[in-house]
Order: C-alpha cells, then sequence, then structure tokens
C-alpha cells in the first residue's frame, strides 16, 4: 500500500522511520543516502513509485517492500516503545549522539531503554577478553570504577568477561554505564546477564 489510506490510522513521522529500517537491501549508508535525497522516510513512501525508483536504484525486494511495508511488524516496534524507559531514536532526533552521526555508517535508529540522555555524555569504551584472568576482571573493573569518578560513563557490551566487568565496575563505584547489545532489546545475551542488565538500565541505558 502507498502510505495510509483514509480508512487507516493516522501514521506518525516514527512509523516510516521503522518501516524504512526494515526495508530488505537497505543498509546504514543507503538509508542515509535515502535521507539526503529526499528529507525523510515519510517523503520517500509518499512519492509515486516510478519516482521513487528515479531517486536511488534500489533491488526488487526493496521496491515490493516499499509498496506494501511490514506494518504489522512497525506496530511491534512501536509497542515496545510505549513501555516505561523504551526509547526510539532518530537520525533527526535531538537526543541522538551528535559524535554517531559523524560515521559514515551510523545507525538510522537506535532502541534505548534507560536514560538515552547518556548517550551524549563523554564515554570511554573498555572492552576485552571473554575468558579473562582474575587479576584482567579485576583490573577492568578498577578502570571503570576510575572513570565514572573522572566523570566519564563507561560504555561496553554487556558481554562475558571484561565487559561486564566493566560495567560492574562502574556500577559499584556509584557511575553510569551504556551497554551496546548485539541483539534486540527484546532480549538479553547471555542470558546469564538479565540482572546486570536490570542494573545498567537503573543506572545508565542498554541500547542497540
Amino acid at each position: 500500500m502507498e502510505g495510509p489510506s483514509s480508512g487507516d490510522v493516522p501514521r506518525s513521522d516514527l512509523h516510516y522511520w521503522l518501516a524504512l529500517a526494515r526495508t530488505p537491501g537497505v543498509g546504514t549508508i543507503t538509508f542515509r543516502r535515502l535521507l539526503s535525497r529526499v528529507g525523510s522516510p515519510q517523503s520517500l513512501f509518499e512519492l509515486p513509485p516510478a519516482e521513487r525508483t528515479r531517486v536511488v536504484r534500489l533491488p526488487p525486494a526493496a521496491r515490493a517492500f516499499l509498496a506494501a511495508p511490514d506494518w504489522e511488524g512497525v506496530e511491534a516496534d512501536l509497542a515496545w516503545a510505549a513501555s516505561t524507559g523504551h526509547h526510539i531514536l532518530t537520525l533527526h532526533d535531538p537526543r541522538y549522539p551528535e559524535s554517531l552521526k559523524e560515521i559514515a555508517d551510523a545507525p538510522p535508529l537506535l532502541f534505548v531503554h534507560g536514560d538515552p540522555a547518556l548517550l551524549a555524555r563523554p564515554q570511554i569504551a573498555l572492552v576485552g577478553s571473554r575468558n579473562p584472568t582474575a587479576g584482567g576482571r579485576q583490573l577492568a573493573e578498577d578502570f571503570a570504577a576510575a572513570l565514572v569518578r573522572a566523570g566519564f560513563v563507561v560504555t561496553s557490551g554487556l558481554a562475558l568477561g571484561v565487559d561486564a566487568a566493566a560495567h560492574r565496575g562502574a556500577l559499584r563505584a556509584g557511575g553510569e554505564t551504556v551497554a551496546v547489545a548485539g541483539t534486540g532489546l527484546d532480549r538479553v545475551y547471555p542470558a546469564r546477564h538479565r540482572g546486570l542488565a536490570r542494573e545498567v538500565v537503573a543506572q545508565g541505558a542498554l541500547v542497540s
């Protein structure tokens, strides 16, 4: 369908961002190229198919999807965002971190559980081995604690080993920490870090 018909519930700008993000064959660089040419995802969806094809060359699967988007999937994303502490930031959202926009393949959407304001704070990433020595794990915790006391947000990946130690060191020092997940935020991986993820959300943010 070409955007909402008169019988549909009106769709917000975020609906179109989420639909474009689900489009097969549209990665981060193509997404940004489309934005530079049409201004917004909604503008792209509202173009006639022939004109849309002239804007940027897209594979057949992407063209077919744009003609009939997965609105049901989009609604599932929006239902997630309706929960307390859940946020979806687009590249045009003022809360989207400016430093992240500077990379060529900046993700067009960030899913955040926790405080999105932390993403704009000075951060230091602390990552390492999944299987560190006891001394390495303790060193990671100590580094993280020192960093948060110096005013930094500690960012890591919620993985086993050094990542988890970094988050725990920041939390135990009363600081803030951001966990960038390799999965969607509807699950925690590894599962044994569910408790740690809850602590991160209470004192920082999970991001995907």
